[in-house]
């Protein structure tokens, strides 16, 4: 089973909280297949599992337990153990999938004497349920859950630490596309009608009177009216996206040469900023000097509807070069893939400011060292300066077109215009993807998509550069 999960290694390099959403996860993998397996289970035993995940999550999310944590563990155990009674045929299959929500539940209390058993035991039966499915393998969910790992290290590391987690950021459950072994995501009870939304929470049932008299047939909340068309527009905690918003306003600025927008860039590193090779070549070749180039910080629109200058900051005298990168000869022409970029031409530079402007309060944004799971549909955000214009942001909730073959371009279809070179590309949760490079150049059609490059190569290839690109990046 090691095979499959490598708890050893969570428990030595990812937090509490962290390894409550890892297990969390590794039972959503195979919590679909229960209502098929459990065909006696009474009907609720699905949504009961459901909810325990959901506070699981919950619980990490806010760092802390939740009173109703133990009331849930046993309902949740109480399946476990009628399932497990029975003992065979696709009863003890299910009975495994009870097991690994169960003992997700658990993992929020492991602390308590350092433990991760209940982790353990949320793998093991994760893979009992892997081998008894006709076509289901380990190889299907390795390199998923492995990325969850990935993500938990980076987000929650050091396994003392009691920081919250928030589930969100690991992304879809199954970013290469859910396994053909499953059934289809909109599972219907195993018996009985639905339960309502207060059933399921345990509430006293509702009469409706009209005029002091009943009132039969009254539709409930949930009989229908409200369903989940496009399951990779999640919904968001409107005050924290705001938060996560308002934070990318003050890392992106607008770059100029001579007082002349040129293109867009943005906070790498407590003074470094990122743009595109192409925006700043002429002074990459010497044509211009470095002392002309500067970088216009909080250039936006208020609310009032006044415009902000901003606050320009220069590039440092002598020590403005970090790292840089060109763009394909193919692609300063009409058709860039002809030839594809090689693995070199990244089309970024990486410039030191005179001053650490992305020091604190403000900060900066940290390059991802691992590259994002671009599904085709993801949705993505552009921070920009279009035509030198105050900040704006382009959003296309069904943005993603593919990924080149080598894996060092991205197509997407949120909009762009002269001025957006260089600017940040995230995901719907605000995670940094990409930098946007180039939009379709061809004229005898309408445009196509735009483009940019994977962050992750660009954080590796300026490591590379030398000792002083690698200290300055966040």
């Amino acid at each position: 089973m090691s095979d499959v999960f490598p708890w050893q290694e969570a428990q030595a390099r990812v937090s509490h909280w962290g390894q409550v959403v890892l297990a969390a996860r590794c039972a959503r993998r195979v919590l679909p297949l229960y209502p098929e397996l459990a065909t006696t289970a009474p009907a609720g035993d699905y949504d009961a599992l459901c909810s325990a995940l959901d506070l699981a999550e919950k619980c990490a999310g806010q760092g802390r337990e939740l009173s109703t944590v133990e009331d849930v563990l046993t309902s949740v155990d109480e399946i476990h153990r009628r399932l497990a009674e029975v003992g065979r045929g696709t009863a003890r299959v299910a009975s495994a999938i009870a097991m690994a929500v169960r003992d997700a539940l658990r993992a929020v209390n492991a602390g308590r004497d350092k433990h991760v058993r209940g982790m353990r035991n949320s793998e093991a039966s994760l893979y009992s349920c892997i081998i008894n499915v006709d076509s289901a393998s380990p190889e299907d969910i390795r390199g998923d859950i492995w990325s969850d790992l990935e993500i938990a290290h980076r987000k929650a590391p050091n396994f003392g630490g009691t920081a919250k987690v928030d589930p969100a950021a690991f992304g879809e459950l199954w970013p290469k596309g859910r396994p053909n072994w499953l059934p289809p995501e909109k599972v219907k009870e195993p018996t009985g009608r639905p339960l309502s939304i207060r059933e399921r929470f345990g509430l006293p049932a509702v009469a409706v009177q009209h005029a002091g008299a009943a009132v039969s047939n009254v539709a409930r909340a949930d009989d229908g009216l409200e369903r989940r068309i496009r399951e990779r527009l999640e919904a968001f905690d409107p005050a924290r996206w705001r938060d996560k918003m308002a934070r990318v306003e003050d890392w992106v600025c607008r770059v100029e040469i001579g007082g002349h927008p040129v293109g867009t860039g943005f906070l790498v590193g407590p003074d470094a900023v990122l743009t595109n090779h192409h925006v700043l070549h002429q002074v990459l070749a010497g044509d211009v000097p470095a002392a002309e180039v500067t970088c216009r910080f909080d250039y936006k629109m208020l609310s009032t509807g006044a415009w902000n200058e901003g606050v320009s900051v220069r590039l440092h005298p002598a020590e403005w070069r970090l790292a840089s990168s060109p763009n394909s000869a193919a692609e300063r022409g009409r058709t860039p893939d002809q030839p594809p970029p090689a693995a070199g031409e990244l089309d970024y530079t990486l410039v030191r400011l005179a001053v650490a402007f992305g020091g604190a309060p403000r900060g900066c944004l940290a390059l991802p060292r691992e590259p994002a799971a671009f599904v085709p549909g993801m949705p993505l955000v552009i921070a920009q300066h279009p035509h030198g214009k105050p900040l704006k942001f382009a959003v296309d909730t069904d943005s993603v077109i593919g990924v080149n073959a080598g894996g060092t371009r991205v197509r997407y279809a949120t909009n762009t215009e002269p001025g957006s070179s260089g600017s940040p590309v995230f995901d719907l949760g605000w995670n940094p993807v990409a930098l946007h490079h180039l939009g379709d150049p061809a004229y005898d059609h309408p445009a196509a998509y735009n483009q940019g490059v994977p962050l992750h190569l660009i954080r590796s290839h300026a490591e590379a550069a030398g000792a002083a690109a690698r200290a300055a990046l966040a």
